[in-house]
């Protein structure tokens, strides 16, 4: 950057026009930090991390001193006489700050001792009985932590600069604000070095600092430090305020109204929901496990339950984790409403964000990117209300906000070795964390659900568990993870299968409740057709026109995109021979097909589409047929009259029932009852996928690809067989425990030695996969030292999570009218170039020609339709959703 402002003295922060002094920056970020500790829960949730009720103070001082002297490091004569030189049109290599501190602090050298002296180690020794890990905690304040390795000393970098000497300068900065803030001198009060406290500063020092270098809030202007110590106390609060992490006036409204179900929902509670509206809240922190059926009202429960939290000051707001972003967009939708009524006085109401990367919405607001990194959210320049989307201008920051709709993805971020872990974990303490949709099926995802769900309890945080199909392995492992760690099977098959059905457990430290919750009182009882023709497309779609009925719903849901595209094209085939082209699913007067391999802007505007046909208030407009994958089925409030499915293990199979006759409306003649026809493969066992000599399957249309464990899917088809039909929601604890419980499994293996081969392979690769979450991720108890950051693109939130961002060098106009500037490319269909640098590989647009578009990256052909994106004379390879 080329800036006409030269410094006159150290600085921090530079503009084209103005500069900012280090120690003026130093003063806002130990004053925000401050009032991060005193006006937000992250001050009590800090102290539990560290096994305190609460911050004194005198501990609250020193927190704020070691926050002001987190960029110290940037006094390097490097770092001071960077701007200058560039000025004079000289070549400047950029030095940092945070390694050359680091450096320099782990460095056997008088350099070190000078540095020792200037931010008084002899006083923060006193503070604490960790001092090294507390000064390299603000240190490493850039969201990432480094090993030894990472650095070195550089003597150079320590000599006088233009300004003077750099450690004059750094022991000018401690001792201004050892001044400002006098309590730290008070040592009867030591911090403590618990490593996630330690951890959790670090994060909230973070915080501080992004905040802290807001030009609006804290303007490039030098003052004296008392002068510049009363405006940041200013500053501070009101930016607080108005980005939503003082929540003070919200909550005292809240508490101002009546806090009724029926207002707040516009309908009276269900019995299932009325279980929760009086439970006793636990100020110390819970887990609350929510089963019951989809649709039965869990997500109002549970907004409800957040509502009361709020209102008790029991957390500052909320974030809700979906499994995709179709389901992510929808329920922010719901939420926004949900709020408008709760918080009628607009000025008196929390935003709410969404959380997903590449939308800017916030409320009923959509932002618009800006040069220099900004977002444009009002035309107004005078609209503080612009700053209510402060937290989703950067995904870093989703958990700063107030109530966020995201996906689960952005959780999990805070327990993985990706930069700004911390960040994202010190700010989700402050809010109740809701999980939806959560089951047994995905082993490195429960293991990191497990590390969330331990470091959001010791900090006496809230979390919810919502899932239609808990199986009792993933029940226990989440409310007694250390028990169950020991246990082979750790619920019997007939204790499990007996197990209330609604149920809410409550957990507090050291206590489980059961509440009671009436049996449910309505039943759906869905006929089940096996058609064994999985492997066939054009089957597939001869059944799907044949089963069409005059203003018929009919969603066809295939285990993988390859499968979704082939029965699309067949049933656009047989639609244009029988004249039922108008019966297909479009948007934007486009025929398409739902799945995740469309382009950002494509997706959103798909998604919005499928609201409007399939969601809650659809109007009928004629039959529709959808075609889709695993994104049209979890959390999505989407209703269809018949439901055409791959066979996949009872758990998933039930979350796609619950897109099958959701609602109460009128329908087709030939759709009253519910129905779902399952498609398998032909035979009567699947083990005829499994290798002997490995265990390993190659099944079709994600049946040991998706779906790996074929045991649970034998179980599955053999439990449809015989049954025919199935009432829901009273069978569920019997279906999902009869397809998935160990015993089960166990038995299924002795019936021949294939089973048995493939049982012991799943084993082997379940470990496998909690391995590598393991070895991805840390414990927030870990030794903070011992966690060395990698790359977000080396670490995945779920295994097989590893698509790849390509910028199209010449933006295209998409099938479906949007502008594409980008296209994610799952690794599997491109791995020739994983060995190179692919990421400086141009994504050349070869030609667009009636919306599709091809598309070459390092010699690889990429075709992108209305279909979605496809490989050129693509042979075999992997599948995702």
């Amino acid at each position: 950057m080329t800036s006409n402002a030269i410094p006159t003295d150290f600085w921090a922060k530079i503009s084209p026009s103005s500069w900012l002094s280090l120690k003026n920056h130093c003063i806002d970020v130990a004053v925000c930090a401050y009032h991060l500790l005193m006006q937000t829960l992250l001050g009590r949730r800090v102290a539990s991390l560290g096994s305190i009720k609460d911050l004194t103070p005198s501990q609250i001082a020193k927190i704020a001193y070691i926050a002001g002297i987190h960029d110290v490091g940037k006094a390097n004569k490097g770092f001071q006489e960077g701007v200058e030189q560039a000025s004079y049109g000289h070549k400047v290599t950029k030095q940092g700050h945070v390694k050359p501190i680091l450096a320099l602090l782990t460095s056997r050298t008088s350099a070190r001792d000078r540095l020792c002296h200037a931010i008084h180690a002899d006083i923060v020794d006193r503070w604490t009985q960790d001092s090294r890990t507390l000064v390299l905690a603000t240190f490493q304040h850039h969201g990432r932590i480094y090993s030894e390795l990472d650095y070195s000393y550089d003597p150079s970098l320590w000599k006088w600069c233009v300004f003077g000497d750099p450690f004059d300068e750094i022991r000018d900065i401690a001792d201004s604000l050892l001044n400002l803030f006098p309590d730290a001198n008070d040592n009867s009060d030591i911090l403590p070095s618990d490593p996630a406290f330690l951890r959790a500063l670090n994060g909230i020092i973070t915080l501080a600092d992004w905040l802290a270098s807001d030009e609006d809030f804290f303007p490039h202007i030098n003052m004296p430090d008392t002068e510049r110590f009363s405006h940041a106390q200013k500053a501070s609060c009101d930016m607080l305020k108005e980005v939503g992490l003082d929540t003070y006036d919200f909550k005292s409204y809240l508490g101002t109204q009546t806090l009724d179900f029926e207002r707040c929902f516009c309908f009276p509670p269900r019995p299932f929901q009325a279980s929760i509206t009086g439970t006793p809240h636990c100020p110390d922190g819970s887990l609350m496990i929510l089963e019951s059926e989809t649709g039965s009202g869990k997500t109002e429960a549970v907004l409800y339950h957040f509502l009361r939290l709020f209102r008790l000051n029991m957390v500052d707001g909320m974030y809700f984790a979906l499994p995709t972003r179709t389901s992510a967009t929808q329920m922010f939708e719901r939420i926004v409403q949900v709020t408008k009524r709760v918080f009628v006085d607009d000025t008196k109401r929390p935003a709410v964000l969404l959380a997903v990367p590449g939308y800017l919405r916030v409320d009923e607001k959509e932002g618009k990117i800006l040069p220099r990194f900004t977002v444009l959210w009002s035309d107004d320049p005078q609209d503080q209300s612009r700053y209510r989307g402060w937290a989703v201008e950067n995904p870093k920051r989703y958990m700063a906000g107030t109530i966020v709709v995201g996906t689960i993805d952005q959780a999990l971020l805070s327990v993985l070795k990706v930069p700004h872990s911390h960040l994202r974990g010190s700010a989700l303490l402050r809010l109740l964390l809701v999980v939806d949709e959560v089951h047994a099926s995905d082993r490195y995802q429960t293991t990191l659900l497990k590390k969330i769900l331990k470091h959001h309890m010791g900090g006496g945080g809230h979390m919810v568990l919502m899932s239609a199909t808990l199986g009792s392995w993933a029940y226990e492992q989440f409310i007694a993870p250390d028990k169950s760690r020991n246990k082979a099977f750790p619920i019997s098959l007939s204790d499990a299968i007996a197990r209330p059905y609604p149920a809410i457990t409550v957990c507090t430290r050291g206590r489980r409740c059961d509440l009671e919750v009436p049996p449910p009182s309505e039943e759906k009882h869905v006929e089940v057709v096996m058609f064994p023709k999985i492997e066939s497309p054009a089957d597939v779609a001869k059944l799907t026109l044949s089963l069409l009925d005059k203003g018929a719903r009919i969603l066809v849901l295939r285990n993988t995109v390859s499968e979704c595209i082939k029965t699309q094209r067949e049933i656009e085939a047989l639609a244009n021979d029988s004249g039922l082209r108008h019966a297909l699913f479009s948007c934007n007067g486009v025929i398409a097909p739902h799945h995740s391999r469309f382009a950002r802007e494509d997706r959103k505007t798909l998604d919005k589409e499928v609201e409007a046909r399939f969601g809650k208030h659809a109007t009928s407009d004629g039959p529709c047929i959808l075609c889709g994958t695993q994104t049209l089925e979890q959390s999505l409030d989407i209703d269809a009259d018949l439901l055409i499915t791959d066979l996949c293990p009872m758990d998933v199979l039930l979350q796609r029932l619950g897109r099958l006759h959701r609602h109460k409306r009128q329908r087709p003649e030939a759709f009253k009852d519910p129905r779902v026809v399952v498609l398998v493969p032909e035979g009567e066992n699947l083990s005829r996928f499994i290798k002997p000599e490995s265990g390993r399957t190659a099944g079709p249309c994600g049946i040991g690809t998706v779906y790996e464990d074929l045991r649970v899917l034998e179980l599955t088809r053999r439990e449809l067989e015989a049954r025919k039909k199935v009432v829901l929601p009273q069978m569920n604890r019997l279906l999902v425990e009869s397809c998935l419980h160990p015993e089960r499994l166990k038995k299924l293996e002795t019936e021949n030695s294939v089973w048995q081969k493939h049982g012991t392979t799943i084993l082997g690769e379940d470990y496998v996969d909690r391995r590598i979450a393991e070895l991805n991720s840390f414990d927030w108890s870990d030794p903070f030292e011992e966690t060395r950051t990698e790359d977000l693109s080396k670490v995945a939130t779920r295994i097989g999570d590893d698509s790849i961002v390509w910028h199209l060098e010449t933006p295209v106009v998409s099938p479906f009218g949007s502008t594409i500037t980008e296209i994610s490319v799952p690794s599997w269909m491109c791995k020739e170039l994983l060995n190179q640098k692919f990421q400086d590989l141009p994504a050349k647009v070869v030609s667009c020609d009636s919306g599709t578009c091809s598309i070459e990256i390092g010699g690889i052909m990429f075709r992108y339709s209305r279909h979605g994106l496809e490989r050129e004379n693509c042979i075999g390879g992997e599948d995702d959703d």
